[in-house]
């Protein structure tokens, strides 16, 4: 299956287009409260044969990847600015599979929080 997936946000998008081929993705768009520590949002992410990633917020958030305590890794995400990957580019946001988001929003208001992935399952 050839996969086509966009995120798009208030004051901005990102599209992602890829001609891989593979047939599992993750998608969520999630809504955050302000003053939230470490909210459980559930994904699974298969990272061995990950083609493309990306993620997003409305506002400014921090995203903790598997653990709240000792994080993958921690990702800041800045209003509206997309953390964005594909297989060809280098510096893949994530280190392995992800099978939870710990997210906190201290901006000062409520805020949504998307993510899409796609990867090779039988891999």
């Amino acid at each position: 299956m050839a996969f086509q997936g966009s995120i798009t946000v208030s004051g901005g998008s990102i599209a992602i287009n890829s001609n891989e081929t593979f047939g599992a993705m993750a998608q969520l768009e999630e809504s955050i409260a302000d003053s939230t520590t470490d909210q459980f949002v559930s994904i699974n992410i298969k990272h061995s044969s990950l083609a493309l990633f990306a993620i997003v917020s409305t506002v400014a958030m921090t995203v903790k990847t598997n653990s709240s305590s000792s994080p993958q890794e921690t990702l800041t995400l800045t209003a509206n600015k997309p953390i964005a990957w594909g297989s060809t580019m280098p510096d893949d946001p994530i280190s392995g599979d992800v099978t939870a988001l710990y997210v906190t929003n201290s901006s000062g208001s409520a805020g949504t929080i998307k993510v899409i992935a796609g990867w090779d399952p039988t891999t």
